[in-house]
């Protein structure tokens, strides 16, 4: 064992993540403790323990760090756990998000873990000055542990009081990994909403990188060859006119970067929003965090915004054609019903994002609804802090919102059957409570199904109401999705030289092309007894009756066929 070695352990959710943390506590602790070198195994937590084990035990630290999210707590816990029986004597520091509440019971049941952190990095060089003396321990803001009379000590939460431009930049020092798709990356620290849900909401407002240090430490990355950021800020359109500035540095600057930006839409501006027209194609992509539109809801857990403006600003994001926009949803919050849900999703349905994503709220340690919902709330208090029923939702029903997730991602955001939900949500409010039912009593309590199964269970829901509309649209989006064994043979095969024969003196009028290298063959020729192609393209099309004959040409992506254009034959 190395007395001055130390060792992070970086436990992602998948290859492709990567965490700043090491590079900003290295970064900071080198500054104020120079007694120490350092080592880093980074892993996911689907990797091999014992493998990661031999990796640890040939780095031989004196100290291991690792931090702690929702995702590898457990795994983290048991990891540790083994080392200090093979390794009594290595001291184990642990920090993260997982720490924002008290920490009495984590420290109580898990002896092996010398203290954890709360809070920022810039307390850690204080602490390793002061490792060996426990009774100087209680100075160094932020550290929870317990004291040789197995006294709890809360030191609070430590955080940097300076301008966040004398933080040492990790980028500089080059303590990030060059191989990852994207990285992590914050132009501010700290949130100005006060959300009862959010972890975030213990920060004291938001603290501000200047923008030439984001700029320097951009063109770190950009020389690096990292080609996607995904932004760390918790409302990057807020101030206004900072944010503009980011932007318009991102197009000038970094224009061959693609940026990922949270965004709160109850607070954007139409200057904003011109800017992000400006961006070019995919050069953004933009989270809006709605939660629910239920006005109750909203004012129970601080965010007092006008459903009126978010809808209008998400109709004017959702305008925008160089842009994905993806909104985020969450079932089980104070003050709401089972029915808010669906109403949410036919809200955001009709407005049309490019994702609708539905999560049931955690109860994060040191929210407001941690500390203060023991009478409104049950939940898990294990990782993922899973809400268990709440005044106003039973179980079955909490479960019953957890699969309607898997069905809004398994189906509307999926682009060639989103319009399909879009329009039965839109021709019927109680499509989406009968469906759920419907596939909750077949496959969808279990992981999601294959793309056939998805549309066997919608023409079988279909058939089962009579609902010949939404058959026939289904249909037309299983052809549209290389399927062309049709459940009903009302698609043939036809040849090159059939062509001119079946077309006869009709026109012919391209509706949809995908941009794919067309082949002659093969071809498929579909009849429909609605205007199947214009629902399918757009959902609030109106529903014409009459004889619809399709054709589908086909492209071959590898083995697989795709449809590269359809034509409506007139």
């Amino acid at each position: 064992m190395q007395c001055n070695k130390i060792l992070y352990i970086s436990i992602n959710s998948s290859y492709s993540h990567s965490s700043l943390a090491y590079g900003q506590l290295r970064a900071y602790a080198e500054k104020y403790s120079k007694q120490y070198t350092w080592d880093k195994i980074e892993v996911t937590i689907n990797d091999n323990q014992n493998d990661i084990i031999n990796k640890i035990l040939s780095s031989e630290p004196a100290i291991i760090v690792s931090t702690l999210y929702l995702y590898n707590h457990e795994f983290i816990v048991k990891l540790t756990k083994k080392i200090s029986i093979l390794k009594p004597n290595i001291k184990m520091i642990l920090g993260g998000p997982e720490f924002l509440g008290n920490n009495h019971n984590f420290l109580n049941n898990n002896s092996h873990i010398q203290c954890v952190f709360r809070g920022d990095e810039t307390s850690f060089p204080l602490f390793l000055n002061n490792i060996k003396n426990k009774d100087q321990w209680n100075s160094v803001n932020g550290l929870c542990y317990l004291n040789d009379n197995n006294e709890y000590i809360d030191n609070g939460i430590s955080n940097f009081s300076d301008s966040l431009d004398n933080l040492p930049s990790l980028y500089e020092k080059h303590y990030f990994e060059r191989s990852k798709p994207f990285l992590h990356f914050e132009t501010n620290r700290g949130c100005s909403s006060k959300c009862s849900f959010c972890s975030s909401s213990l920060s004291k407002g938001i603290k501000l990188y200047s923008l030439e240090r984001v700029m320097s430490d951009l063109n770190i990355l950009k020389e690096a060859g990292i080609k996607e950021i995904r932004i760390l800020d918790r409302t990057f359109n807020m101030p206004v006119s900072r944010s503009l500035k980011l932007l318009e540095m991102f197009y000038t600057s970094f224009k061959d970067m693609k940026f990922h930006l949270e965004i709160d839409p109850s607070k954007l501006t139409q200057e904003f929003i011109d800017k992000l027209s400006e961006a070019k194609n995919n050069q953004l992509h933009i989270e809006a965090g709605v939660q629910t539109f239920n006005i109750k809801t909203l004012k129970s857990t601080n965010r007092n915004v006008s459903n009126e403006t978010v809808i209008n600003n998400l109709k004017k994001l959702c305008s925008l054609d160089n842009i994905e926009i993806h909104t985020d949803l969450i079932a089980g919050l104070p003050e709401q019903m089972y029915k808010d849900i669906f109403d949410d999703i036919a809200t955001l349905s009709a407005i049309g994002p490019e994702e609708i994503q539905l999560e049931l709220v955690k109860i994060l340690p040191g929210s407001a609804m941690e500390r203060n919902g023991k009478k409104k709330f049950k939940w898990s208090d294990h990782p993922p802090y899973e809400i268990l029923e709440t005044n106003s939702f039973s179980f079955q029903e909490l479960s019953k919102i957890a699969n309607l997730s898997k069905i809004i991602d398994c189906y509307y955001n999926i682009l060639r059957t989103k319009n399909i939900f879009r329009y039965a949500i839109s021709q019927n409010s109680t499509f989406l409570i009968n469906f759920l039912e419907y596939g909750y009593t077949h496959f969808l309590k279990q992981d999601k199904p294959s793309p056939s199964k998805r549309f066997k269970l919608l023409f079988d829901f279909a058939e089962e109401t009579n609902n010949k509309t939404l058959y026939s649209i289904t249909l037309f989006s299983y052809f549209m999705n290389g399927f062309f064994n049709s459940p009903k043979n009302n698609i043939k095969l036809i040849k090159k030289n059939e062509l001119a024969i079946i077309l006869g003196r009709s026109k012919i009028r391209n509706i949809w092309n995908s941009g794919y290298k067309l082949i002659d063959k093969p071809m498929y020729l579909a009849e429909f007894n609605y205007n199947i192609g214009d629902l399918w393209l757009n959902s609030f099309s109106k529903l014409k009756e009459g004889n619809f004959k399709y054709l589908f040409r086909v492209s071959y992506a590898g083995m697989s066929k795709q449809v590269a254009s359809v034509d409506l034959i007139e």
